[in-house]
Parts: C-alpha cells; structure tokens; sequence
C-alpha cells in the first residue's frame, strides 16, 4: 500500500502531492497499478474517501482531462491548509481567496515567469534567502512559486487561519491589519519588492497572525509551506557567535519564545562603531531596530543639552517597528560612547518576516519609557528617582489621546485638570483674543498642565494663561494623567510628592497658570516672565502692546512674544511647603 506523504483538499477540490504516487484501478488497495503521479503535479479531487489508521483515498484527475486518472492514498493527517481554511470559514461565514491558489491552478498568472527582474529584487530583500542557500535551492523554490493576480478589496487570508503559503510582491499593494480584543489596527503596508506571510510558517503551530487585504490590484508569487519547510525554514549558521544566549537578556525580546528568537538571530547583523561615530541621525526616517552588544552609545538632540547614556543589553530605535508613517522617525542622534561599540542591527523587514508583529507592542511601551526618562519638568527631569519598573508603572496608568490640526487640548481661562506629555506630533500655545498670540512651539517629550498634580490641600489652582493647540498635518498624539489616577498607585506617591514640592518650589510660573516648559522657552528668547503673568484687560486693542519676535528654542520658528504692557502684578505664588495628601 503507499502510503506518500502530500496535501489534498476535500472532494472536488485541488491537490499539488509532494512525491511521487502510484495510481490504482480502484479504491481497492490491492487493485491493479494503471500509472504513477509524478511530484509536484496539480490534481483535480473528484471523491475523497477516509480509511482507517489514518489514510485517505483519492479518486484524482487532471484540469485538462475530465476522465479521472486513478485512485492515489496518502497519510489524512496532512491534511490542506484550505481544507482547514473552509471549516474556518464557515463557521465565521467569511469568504476569501483564502490561499486556495495553492490548490487552484486557474488563479494562475502563466505568463508571468519566477525569474524576472521583479522576483530577484524580491528575492534579494527577503531575509530567507540569506546565507547559505546553493543556487539549486533557490532554483527549485524559484520553480515552485506561483504568480496569482489580485483584486482590489480581496481577503488573501484572516487573521487565524492554517498558513499554507508565503509571498512575494510583484506588483500592487497589500494591507496587513491586526485584531486585538475586537480593536483593528493597521500594522504594515506592502508593495513591490516585499514579502510576506512567512512568519507563521517558521513555526510549528498557530494560525495567521495578521489579516491581508489587496488595496491596490497586482500580482504575488505564491510560495507553498512545503518548500518554505524544505528550503527556507532552517536557519543557516549564525553569522555572530553566542547571539542566541545574548538575545535572551534583552528586555525587548522578552516576550518571544525559544524557537521564534532563534528565527530572528537569523536577521541580524554585527556593526562596530568607533569612539564619536555616529549609528543614527535625528529626523531620518527609521528602517532598523539596534541592540548594543558591547561599549555604550548616548544620545544628542538637536537645541538641548539633555543626553542618555545606553549600556547593553540594551535595544534602541524602536520606533522602526511602528505602523504609523509619521512615527517612524529618528526623535535624537545615537553616537558611538568612549572606547567604541558593537550593536546589533536588525532591519525591520527581516524581523517582521522572522516573528510577525510580535514585537510591535513591545517597542511602544519601551519607547513610551524611554521618552519618559526625557521629559523635564521645572528644570528636572519627571521621572527622577523612579526606577524602570515604577516608569513603566506610571506609563500603565496614563492614557493616550489624539488631536487634530487647531484642536484646543487645554483653553487659557481653564484650570488645570490633566497633565499632558506629548508622544508624537506637535502643539502651539497661544494666548489673547481668538488665540492669536504665538507663544511657543512644543513637540515630543514636552509636557504642560503640571498644575494639575499639585496638591490639592492649601493651594489655589490659578487659571491658565494660555491655550494649547493641536498644529500641522499630522495628529498630536498624548499621554495625560490625573492627579486621582496618579495617587491611586501606591508606589508612586513618594514620587509625586517629591514632584510636587519641587513644582512649589521654583518659580516657574506653575503656581500662576503659566506652564514651565513655556516660562522656562520665553525667558530662554529673552521675553519677560512677569509680562507673561500678567492678567489680561477685557477690550484691550491690539495696538496698544508691543511685540517682539524671537526664535523659538525647539526649531527655529519664530515666536511671538507679548512684551510688557503695564498690567496688574502677577499672582502671588503660594508658599512652597511640602504636600499633603488627603
């Protein structure tokens, strides 16, 4: 009896098998041989039949030959990604292409050769051809794939279903999406010269990580999971000794498991640095995450004195891993620390293809801590005495918001309520009628509203005297936090009081309704804090104050600074005291 290995779909459904079987006259296993299937050829099931010990019969034809060639056996555990695919589907009522071009040779682009300048680019950027493939394995998964044209708004597969294939992109553009608890995110974009799909066939169980729409119409190359398996799927030896061990200590990486970080040593990539040398510039665009595996590197911003210094095994340029376009830039400069580093580099193209998108929601609360352990507040750091754990403590309890263009977060005249730090995007502060004063420009890492963790015993919450507004094309992304928020977790209240005697202790404003981060840029550009304090006429003209302008400290843009019109002397500030909590 043969009993090959192979892949079949339900009756009347498509099979490619993967060695070569003897045809039989009938079901019957000892029946008269008529003829052999060679591996590799696309078959037409006509009736499937279950037998016991775990083997299945098929009755096969070709597309071209309605009169069946014969009947082949084969082990039933193997059974089809689209067979399983379909009882998926059905219980969901979804429909898709659903990787059913493995089974389905009338999707089929013939014309399009597995060799044309298109598939060698695509080839060349995939991590899984890199290393030690021979030319005749990539000739034989050359041979393999499959070109199938895409529509536009087709499913290629949802989000759990059996993987069966990985692709390449030869043309259009493909959106990968990711349902966490019924919320759908947008985790990449695909287009020419890009692959996947392959991150789930490196491992040995779960379905599809990510749903894949076709937003623009093209073409992909279809690869099958048994040549993945065959070809592809063992690692070749990695290019940096004791990477594996290494890996396992650092903090991103946590989450994955053995077999997938093994996957992902594969995609990096040892680079030295010398002493002053620069790894990455602030502002360009981030395509790979780095892991510093000896030396240190610090960080350096453009107009700021503020610098990190990072030691292993510590990882940096998260922000590579985001989805968002207009996250995906450099925030500070990395250079090389005394003596030199080594860094891993990853680029996110490979990790993507290696682990999926595991790492994703990793690299946002790693970056979130890190931009945290950058915002200064009255003239210190916010988060001074806090360890990591209690960072990433005081991250949990804040919520992120978004703000479009000339949306008001906070309006002059309001009491400080929420305490905002910027993540992404930027914000103005403006003051007088119609908001039309320009005070300051603020971007990520600066934070406003610092009144509202003052004490809330014995000081008087003075109204603000200016608004803050939402600016330019791209959303203003925020964390905030409340004072209640903030005290409900016990192993922050050290902090905060800390944070709130300092806060009274200076002379920022704070106390006045001016945020520090605005007093500290006018005073900064020579304006006037006391200007800056004063109250407000009702009907005042605009002709009867002067102006002044003067470079703002963040990036060159000009600030208009309201100079002294003789008004009413500011607010008295209240005592500094040390805070009680009620």
């Amino acid at each position: 009896m043969d009993q090959p290995t192979g892949s079949a779909d339900a009756a009347t459904g498509w099979a490619v098998f993967r060695s070569k079987l003897k045809m039989r006259a009938d079901v019957s296993l000892d029946s008269e041989v008529v003829g052999e299937l060679s591996a590799g050829t696309s078959v037409r099931i006509t009736e499937l039949q279950d037998l016991p010990n775990g083997i299945q019969r098929a009755q096969v034809a070709l597309e071209s030959a309605p009169t069946p060639l014969g009947w082949v056996s084969f082990r039933s555990e193997l059974l089809s990604p689209s067979s399983t695919a379909s009882s998926s589907s059905s219980r969901s009522g979804r429909k898709s292409v659903r990787e059913m071009m493995e089974w389905s040779p009338r999707l089929y682009e013939p014309n399009l050769s597995a060799g044309c300048s298109e598939w060698v680019g695509a080839v060349g950027r995939c991590v899984l051809f890199d290393g030690h493939r021979s030319p005749a394995e990539v000739r034989f998964v050359q041979q393999a794939a499959r070109a199938m044209a895409t529509r536009e708004g087709e499913t290629l597969y949802f989000q759990d279903d059996a993987p069966s294939m990985m692709y390449l992109v030869h043309s259009g553009t493909y959106r990968a999406s990711v349902d966490c608890r019924g919320s759908i995110t947008r985790a990449r974009d695909y287009g020419p010269g890009d692959s996947f799909g392959s991150c789930e066939l490196l491992c040995t169980m779960g379905g599809r990580s990510c749903t894949v729409n076709v937003l623009e119409a093209g073409i992909v190359w279809g690869i099958p999971r048994h040549v993945v398996n065959w070809k592809l799927k063992i690692p070749p030896p990695l290019m940096v000794d004791g990477i594996l061990h290494f890996c396992q200590s650092v903090r991103l990486f946590s989450t994955i498991n053995k077999e997938r970080l093994q996957q992902l040593c594969r995609g990096a990539r040892q680079r030295k640095f010398s002493e002053g040398e620069v790894v990455c510039t602030q502002g360009d665009l981030a395509s790979e995450l780095y892991v510093l595996q000896s030396g240190t590197v610090a960080t350096s911003q453009t107009n700021s004195d503020f610098s990190l210094t990072m030691h292993p095994p510590e990882s940096f340029g998260e922000s590579a891993l985001f989805a968002e376009d207009e996250l995906r830039v450099r925030g500070a400069s990395i250079i090389a620390g005394a003596g030199g580093a080594v860094i891993l580099a990853w680029a996110v193209s490979a990790i993507e293809a290696l682990v999926g998108f595991e790492l994703q929601a990793a690299s946002h609360a790693l970056f979130n801590r890190k931009m945290m352990e950058s915002v200064r507040c009255s003239k210190r750091l916010l988060v001074e005495t806090l360890s990591k754990d209690q960072i990433d403590r005081l991250l949990s309890s804040m919520t992120e918001q978004t703000f479009t263009d000339k949306e008001v977060l906070v309006a002059e005249g309001d009491v400080d309520e929420t305490f905002f730090i910027i993540k992404s995007g930027e914000a103005v502060a403006k003051r007088g009628a119609g908001n039309r004063s320009l005070l300051a420009t603020l971007r990520r890492a600066d934070c406003f509203g610092e009144a509202a963790l003052m004490p809330t015993e014995g000081h008087r919450r003075a109204k603000r005297k200016m608004s803050i507004v939402a600016s330019g094309t791209s959303p203003l992304v925020v964390l905030t936090i409340t004072l209640s928020t903030l005290l409900a977790a016990e192993e922050l209240r050290g902090w905060w009081e800390h944070l709130a005697h300092g806060l009274l202790a200076t002379s920022s404003g704070v106390t006045s309704g001016v945020d520090s981060v605005i007093a500290e840029r006018v005073q900064e550009t020579g304006g006037s804090l006391s200007n800056l304090l004063s109250k407000q006429k009702d009907g005042a003209k605009d002709n009867e104050r002067a102006s002044r302008v003067a470079k703002d400290r963040e990036g060159g843009n000009e600030v208009e600074l309201v100079a002294a019109a003789p008004a009413a002397a500011p607010e008295a500030q209240s005592p500094a005291c040390r805070p009680r909590v009620r």
